[in-house]
């Protein structure tokens, strides 16, 4: 019995100081370190957005799932209403399952704040999607959304996390009692 009680704190403390240690850091460059010190002003952010907002609408609007995985680092999320969070691949996947339905799609992103700090920008609103099913009338749907962008090593910025959830769900979206 004694022996565990010192073994258990003595191992915590090992792993402690192991995560502790330094690493070793990998070399950056003048240019890493420069653009690594930039700091976005707001207008600098909000083109940033707009632009990255403005690729999210073109590629959903022409259903093109894999354009909006591309607008995503390789370690992004996307966390969907009532769906676990999902990698790039998982993204794109969502998205052609719900472009295979056939109809059409039309989306409108309102931002309604940012905020941006070193490689980073945050940035909230809603939203309002449209879809058009051959036969029936227009669905329109609107919703929160919540993103973060990263600003990659080449100086490109990609969505690293985006959540979103419906104000009111659409039909058959299986809420219903």
């Amino acid at each position: 019995m004694i022996q565990g009680r010192i073994l258990w704190p003595t191992l915590a403390l090992v792993a402690l100081v192991v995560a502790c240690a330094p690493k070793e850091t990998a070399d950056v460059t003048a240019e890493d370190a420069k653009a690594a010190s930039q700091v976005l002003d707001d207008a600098a952010a909000a083109a940033v957005v707009d632009a990255m907002e403005q690729g999210y609408v073109d590629a959903y609007d022409a259903e093109d799932a894999a354009g909006i995985a591309a607008l995503f680092t390789t370690d992004g999320s996307q966390a969907r209403p009532l769906e676990p969070s999902t990698d790039v691949a998982g993204i794109e996947a969502a998205n052609a399952e719900t472009f295979a339905s056939g109809a059409d799609y039309s989306l409108e992103v309102i931002r309604e704040g940012l905020v941006a700090a070193e490689g980073w920008i945050s940035s909230w609103g809603g939203f309002r999607a449209t879809v058009i099913a051959e036969g029936a009338e227009p669905v329109t749907v609107t919703g929160r959304y919540a993103s973060l962008q990263r600003q990659e090593p080449d100086g490109t910025w990609k969505i690293y996390r985006h959540i979103f959830n419906y104000e009111v769900p659409p039909p058959g979206f299986g809420l219903e009692e």
